[in-house]
């Protein structure tokens, strides 16, 4: 027969083993916060370069628009906003380099077709101008290609405040292995 310390004693090591330890509680605890920086550090990495990215972007169309305005019409290659002698051709056929007035954009890096390059943001992605028929007449659009799926869903929710939203940008997914694209629509003419 058990006296009642004895069957305290062994009640309490009975709850005490059908719990958990303080350091097992810890130890989950440490992992969960372990488990939540990657994933916090993974979306605000995409989150961070989406912004950059359409940052990058409507800096661009303001350096164009400016372009623009002083030779009154776009650059056939995106290195005509820092280099005069690439103002040479432009969309409506005239020399722009007479009225080419001051690098439109800061020191950037082209490719050697004249996109700009924007592999400080994206490793291999590079941003061109476009024009395409559409709304009244023509649209100028900034196409950035060579990006990864997963990025494209958070640049469609930097630029037009949604992942579906219609607005300014219009996201397209990779294609045969060669990464999306995203457009940014930043002017139209009739």
């Amino acid at each position: 027969m058990t006296t009642l310390n004895e069957h305290s004693l062994q009640s309490s090591r009975a709850a005490s083993e059908a719990g958990f330890t303080l350091l097992e509680v810890l130890a989950v605890v440490a992992v969960l916060a372990i488990l939540g920086t990657i994933g916090w550090t993974y979306f605000s990495t995409d989150r961070t370069r989406a912004t950059a990215l359409v940052a990058r972007a409507n800096d661009v169309a303001k350096a164009l628009v400016q372009f623009k305005q002083d030779i009154s019409c776009y650059p056939v290659t995106l290195s005509a906003l820092y280099d005069r002698t690439q103002a040479q051709n432009t969309r409506c056929g005239i020399d722009g380099r007479a009225a080419w007035r001051e690098p439109y954009l800061p020191r950037a890096q082209f490719t050697a077709s004249g996109n700009l390059s924007v592999a400080d943001i994206v490793p291999g992605a590079e941003m061109t101008i476009v024009n395409q028929a559409g709304g009244p007449g023509q649209q100028w659009l900034l196409r950035v290609t060579g990006l990864p799926a997963d990025l494209l869903t958070r640049i469609a929710e930097t630029c037009n405040g949604a992942v579906n939203a219609v607005g300014r940008c219009n996201v397209a997914p990779a294609g045969s292995g060669a990464g999306g694209s995203f457009d940014l629509l930043f002017d139209e003419t009739t």
